[in-house]
């Protein structure tokens, strides 16, 4: 029989790690004040994190800290050092993203345990033997995976699988959206994402029509907890809650109700009590195959709260309100219809009687601040009952076992938690007693445990005949408890290696122009234009090999077969430039993995550049063979989710409607081009082309080997590639857009 599932709960603050541990969490994540994907909640400071681990450790809980950002160059050792701090501070497991980093502290912190951040977006059973390989211990699984795929991949010996199972949902595949860094310098790779999949679109066509708008990006939350035993049954380790930004008491609950769910005590009010604590309106997720329409709630991106009613009345400053469920004082809800009012329940009534809690089937009265219809739905938003009931909860303790006796003249007292046995001597000696109940004192002092993480299960009192004084006996309780905080709080044995940098010896390229095609309308334009190096991603474009000299298999954002590429990189000579490399370190690992031209990441700037590439020299003495893109509409999100399927009324994937005409996503300021990867997930492009035809003299003298010219939405590449191969510069439009090459990303 399997073992169950821990349940990892996020943490914000100290009042939501108090909750999660007091409402059953086996874990706890959160991030430092640097380096994590939440780097607008509020992280712990390093002493703070020191108490934390410590705390956690006593009460029997892990503690899993995020560093799963992607690092600068100029950073890297700063990262390290926090990772350091907590390596030698038992930090039970680190969460990260950056491969550099990743393959850094494997060489240098020999018994760190390392968690592959879910922004790696691992999505398929070879990348997850490839982290494997790499030393990773456990897999935060990309949430666009169903039970099957997860199944086959917890399949993999002596790897553990994470999977988030509630919480909100990135619509983008995680590690793979640009949106926020190209609309606003935020990048989400970064920990500083502006949630723009938040926003109001519309979906246009080719000549501008509408065809539909909303919160077209806005997924709904996700919720499992009716699928929890069969997640449980595919062989995950852990269970994981998204919400560092909640608040104490979602945490709370969640908790709560997943491990209640786990134990098989699932409560009948457990999914509206979820949806009363925060709720986007519920989808179960790609994770138990869910229809494309059922990911995302294009009304609103807020809390829904849950429908307690409807307006049957009402005046200039009132309602009435026909109750279909509970409603009491202190409570918030919002009536929707035309008009929207929010309203904190501060006094309602009831047959011209105030009262404070209503029941289903009655009619209330409350104050509105506006005129509200009839038939507008009243939705409850914040439940005070359940937030009380919540905090409510009682301290978590751990159950200790103890005997009290006498041994030359002192009093012990012996501990055992089912880890260590010990015991601790008085300060003092005690006396001969006549008194032949004055003993059981012993056994009633002993027991004030109170504000101790501990109580005794049970406590065997051997010293009849004996007298000490009350402080003293409380004195020998509290040493031993505290001496017992230190045993179950120790911190490891640490060991250190040093970091082994893969050898090589390739020289810089001359500088090439590489040409990525779309289709093959691309590839044969690109044929006829004599394009020396050209990529594809589309396996099948491979059959026009014979035609050109150097026809190259691009690394795929998204994995499309069930070969093992992703796992030796033997079939890849480049590396996307959506591949996220950031730092001379993660260049380092990959180029040791046998890629011969690896792609910058799309969100530096030049000098950010020039610090990978000089660090690389110096560590290796070899210039890399690097990519630069410098033309192309950038790719600022990929999703499994479809808003095109969805708006034009179908019901599932696979309609090609995008390869039948252009679809853009438009907002206030822009039209983004929509397109296919070739495999059924949908890109959104950057609204103009990337174009670095004024820059090309200056990448050269960086050291940049190559740049690429990334095709995508356009009829006719010719004037775009003469215009390269030529060095024609565009005197004509200082304007061009110019990506990250000058400003970066935060």
């Amino acid at each position: 029989m399997r073992n169950k599932p821990e349940i990892l709960a996020p943490v914000g603050s100290f009042e939501a790690l108090y909750s999660a541990i007091n409402n059953g969490a086996d874990a706890v994540y959160f991030g430092g004040q640097s380096f994590g994907a939440r780097a607008y909640a509020t992280n712990f400071t390093n002493d703070e994190i020191v108490d934390i681990i410590n705390y956690c450790h006593i009460m029997d809980v892990k503690v899993y800290v995020t560093v799963n950002t992607l690092i600068k160059e100029k950073e890297f050792n700063e990262a390290v050092e926090f990772v350091r701090f907590l390596y030698i501070n038992n930090v039970d497991a680190v969460i990260m993203q950056d491969f550099g980093l990743i393959k850094y502290c494997k060489d240098v912190f020999l018994d760190l345990t390392i968690h592959a951040s879910t922004q790696i977006n691992c999505h398929s059973l070879e990348q997850a033997l490839f982290l494997q390989k790499l030393g990773i211990k456990r897999i935060v699984l990309s949430r666009e995976l169903d039970i099957d795929v997860i199944k086959d991949i917890a399949s993999i010996d002596n790897l553990e699988i994470e999977v988030f199972i509630h919480g909100a949902l990135c619509v983008s595949y995680s590690g793979n959206c640009f949106m926020s860094s190209f609309n606003g310098g935020r990048s989400g790779n970064r920990g500083r994402c502006a949630q723009p999949c938040r926003k109001f679109y519309s979906l246009v066509d080719f000549e501008g029509g509408l065809i539909d708008e909303g919160y077209l990006l806005s997924t709904k939350d996700l919720m499992t907890i009716n699928d929890i035993q069969d997640i449980i049954d595919t062989g995950v380790s852990s269970l994981k809650i998204e919400g560092r930004m909640k608040r104490p008491e979602y945490v709370g609950l969640t908790v709560k109700s997943y491990k209640d769910a786990i134990n098989g005590n699932l409560d009948k009010d457990t999914t509206n009590n979820l949806a009363l604590m925060y709720n986007r309106e519920f989808t179960r997720g790609f994770i138990s195959k869910v229809n494309n329409n059922d990911i995302t709630n294009t009304v609103t991106p807020n809390h829904v709260g849950l429908k307690i009613g409807e307006v049957v009345s009402s005046t200039s400053n009132y309602a009435y309100i026909s109750l279909s469920s509970e409603l009491n004082n202190q409570d918030s809800i919002r009536i929707v219809g035309d008009v929207v009012d929010a309203v904190t329940i501060n006094g309602m009534y009831s047959n011209d009687k105030i009262v404070q809690s209503a029941s289903k089937g009655m009619t209330v009265k409350i104050r509105t601040h506006k005129l509200v219809e009839v038939g507008s739905e009243v939705l409850k938003t914040t439940d005070n009952k359940l937030i009380n009931k919540i905090n409510q909860t009682l301290k978590k303790k751990i159950g200790i076992k103890g005997k009290i006796y006498c041994n030359n003249e002192y009093l012990y007292l012996e501990i055992n938690d089912g880890k260590n046995i010990f015991s601790v001597k008085s300060n003092t000696k005690v006396i001969n007693s006549s008194n032949p109940t004055y003993y059981l004192r012993f056994t009633d002092q002993i027991n004030k445990t109170n504000d101790s993480n501990y109580y005794f299960e049970s406590l065997v009192n051997e010293a009849k005949g004996f007298f000490l004084q009350v402080s003293e006996v409380n004195e020998l309780r509290r040493t031993a408890l505290q001496m017992l905080d230190n045993l179950r709080s120790k911190p490891r044995l640490v060991r250190f290696g040093e970091y082994r940098p893969i050898n090589n010896n390739i020289s810089k390229d001359e500088f090439k122009i590489y040409v990525k095609v779309r289709n093959e309308e691309q590839l044969l334009q690109a044929i006829k234009l004599n394009v020396k190096d050209i990529l594809v991603e589309d396996k099948e474009l491979l059959k026009h090999n014979n035609n050109i000299s150097s026809l190259h298999l691009l690394s795929p954002r998204i994995k499309r077969d069930n070969s093992i590429d992703l796992v030796d990189f033997s079939s890849y000579d480049i590396l996307s430039p959506y591949s996220n490399i950031f730092n001379s370190y993660s260049m380092n690992l990959f180029i040791g993995l046998g890629i011969k031209v690896v792609g910058l990441s799309i969100e530096l700037n030049k000098e950010e550049i020039k610090d990978i590439i000089s660090a690389y020299y110096r560590i290796h003495n070899v210039i890399p063979n690097t990519m630069l893109m410098a033309y192309g509409y950038q790719e600022m999100m990929i999703t499994k989710h479809c808003l095109i399927n969805k708006s034009e009324g179908l019901s599932k994937k696979g309609c090609r409607l995008c390869y039948q005409k252009q679809y853009y996503l438009q907002d206030e300021n822009d039209k983004y081009p929509l397109i296919d990867d070739g495999n059924c997930n949908l890109k959104i492009l950057k609204t103009k082309p990337i174009d670095l035809i004024n820059r090309i003299d200056e990448i050269k003298e960086i050291g940049i080997s190559s740049i690429l010219l990334d095709f995508s939405i356009e009829k006719d590449i010719n004037i775009i590639y003469n215009k390269y191969s030529l060095g024609l510069k565009d005197n004509l439009n200082e304007g061009l857009y110019e990506g990250h090459y000058e400003e970066g990303v935060i």
